[in-house]
């Protein structure tokens, strides 16, 4: 009996197979975007710190895995300025700024909420992120203090560069749409946590800039707004 039943199941798992829609748009499952973010950098809004928008630039590189999930690559360049403050004339405080860099690379999972197939429709993620920055900074006056003397000596000091590595999660909401068959075009907000530390520093100068970058970047949890663009591949 069993042996009778064996052939009408096999032929009925083909044809279902058969009819079973592949994951992605039209049979494409692989995308490669491009995207642009803007963070507002609230936290130094919130304190009257002066601060500038962040842009960012990212390549994205997205792989469907089943009818409603996405597994997803990206690697994200950005510049932001740190403020540094200095008392100035009259006792007024003065802010200087270096320029922080940053490579992100993340690893994430988009799911499809009430979309029926992958990639199109309003959809939630998140992303494990791996840090890499540097603050590439000026030449600046080192005073030390002469004991013997009972002056303080003023040297100039040559620029130089602190590196930075980070862990950072983050969940987005969006929607992506497509168009011509063969491009999507992806926006939403995304909310980051990262965690940094700078690696060991030369002096108490590079110790500030440290200090202020891992300080800033750590409890500041970044909001994004993004908008990119991207071509179904295959």
């Amino acid at each position: 009996m069993i042996k009778k039943l064996i052939l009408p199941l096999l032929f009925f798992i083909i044809c279902f197979n058969l009819c079973g829609q592949t994951p992605g748009y039209m049979g494409k499952r692989f995308a490669v975007g491009y995207t642009n973010s803007v963070n507002p950098n609230l936290l130094s809004l919130a304190v009257g710190v002066p601060s500038t928008p962040v842009l960012s630039h990212c390549l994205k590189l997205n792989y469907i895995i089943s009818k409603q999930r996405e597994l997803c690559f990206s690697a994200n360049f950005s510049n932001r300025k740190i403020p540094f403050d200095i008392i100035g004339a009259n006792y007024q405080t003065e802010y200087y700024f270096e320029k922080y860099s940053s490579i992100e690379y993340a690893l994430g999972l988009r799911r499809f909420n009430k979309s029926k197939f992958a990639p199109l429709g309003a959809y939630s993620k998140w992303d494990a992120t791996f840090i890499d920055g540097w603050v590439n900074y000026k030449e600046y006056t080192y005073y030390e203090y002469d004991y013997l003397n009972d002056v303080s000596v003023a040297t100039i000091k040559p620029g130089g560069k602190v590196k930075f590595k980070g862990l950072g999660v983050s969940y987005s909401r969006g929607r992506q749409r497509g168009f011509s068959d063969k491009y999507v075009v992806d926006y939403g907000v995304k909310g980051t946590l990262m965690l940094i530390s700078e690696s060991e520093t030369k002096d108490s100068h590079e110790s500030e800039i440290g200090s202020q970058v891992s300080g800033m970047l750590n409890i500041n949890p970044i909001v994004n707004f993004y908008i990119g663009i991207g071509f179904l591949a295959f």
